[in-house]
């Protein structure tokens, strides 16, 4: 009887909320893929902080195998982002990171696919030989998903609740229509860094896109409904249609719904950039630019066909 050979793993450890865990696993699936390993989902620091401790990616119907690991690497690691936000490069504890957890390659800073594959390519043939490498780090960069090919409807409910099939319902009813993501939440806890956009910015997407689409409806996501209800109301524009979630209600639905929309205006999030690029082709997306107040991030890989509109910060 032949035995079979079990093929060599590639870690990819999940860090931030949903936008920036599905940035990591689509990096994961591309380093997976060039190194012909397979992958492993370790959600052991995976931030749950926006969902009350209750979700993250696994909420997806997704096929690779996912562990919880909280070994003495990811909590040096968690610990690090936490003391920096995990955007900013620290070369002396990075190095020393490095040398402690020789398989563990955590990549610092928002990597690009450039800079990953320099990383990758200048990995040791001793490291390469091991059955497992760990790789963590935040990589956004949209290309990863434009490397691996990503299928329209890739991402799907593993377990569905009622207000989400009924409003996926609503939404293929439309057929069309636009879709508005407003980040409010921890972001106002972090106004001066991250940067809270005003609504005059909102005011000015949602006018450019009308000019072209008169008559599609736009639908608004937030983590505050009654907050975007708030803001969006000193713009007295009509049409504008709120999807409340209900209380404890899993993010993981309405990046999904997000995704069918025609025409998408994003936030500073990459909550709603994730949704921009997944799913139906849009016919226009709107983001702002900078993308942070501090102007520390950058979103790699963003489509040319898509418009960058000037940031206006509350």
């Amino acid at each position: 009887m032949k035995t079979v050979k079990r093929r060599r793993e590639l870690v990819i450890s999940l860090t931030g909320g949903l936008g920036n865990q599905l940035f990591s696993f689509f990096a994961g699936l591309y380093f997976a893929r060039i190194l012909d390993r397979e992958l492993i989902v370790d959600l052991g620091s995976v931030d749950k902080s926006h969902t009350q401790g209750q979700y993250d990616i696994s909420s997806f119907d997704i096929k690779s195998k996912f562990v919880n690991e909280r070994n003495v690497s990811s909590v040096l690691i968690s610990l690090r982002n936490k003391l920096v936000g995990g955007r900013l490069k620290i070369p002396f504890v990075d190095d020393v990171l490095k040398v402690l957890f020789g398989d563990f390659l955590f990549m610092p800073g928002f990597d690009d696919i450039e800079n990953a594959n320099r990383v990758l390519g200048s990995m040791k043939p001793a490291l390469l030989k091991r059955k497992r490498i760990k790789i963590g780090g935040y990589f956004a960069d949209l290309r990863y998903l434009d490397e691996i090919f990503i299928e329209s409807d890739f991402l799907q409910i593993k377990n569905p609740t009622k207000w989400f099939i009924e409003n996926l319902k609503l939404l293929e009813i439309e057929s069309s229509f636009a879709s508005l993501h407003l980040r409010l939440g921890d972001f106002e806890q972090n106004s001066s860094s991250v940067g809270l956009l005003s609504a005059h910015y909102y005011n000015q997407a949602i006018l450019e896109y009308r000019k072209i689409y008169p008559d599609m409806k736009l639908f608004v996501f937030s983590d505050d409904i009654s907050g975007a209800k708030k803001l969006l109301s000193e713009l007295n524009l009509s049409s504008i249609h709120y999807l409340s979630t209900p209380e404890n209600s899993d993010p993981a639905e309405s990046i999904v719904l997000m995704s069918k929309a025609k025409v998408a205006i994003l936030s500073n999030s990459t909550f709603g950039f994730m949704g921009a690029k997944l799913g139906s082709t849009k016919n226009l997306v709107i983001y702002p630019f900078p993308l942070h107040r501090d102007a520390v991030l950058e979103i790699r890989g963003i489509p040319t066909e898509w418009k960058p509109m000037e940031s206006v910060w509350r």
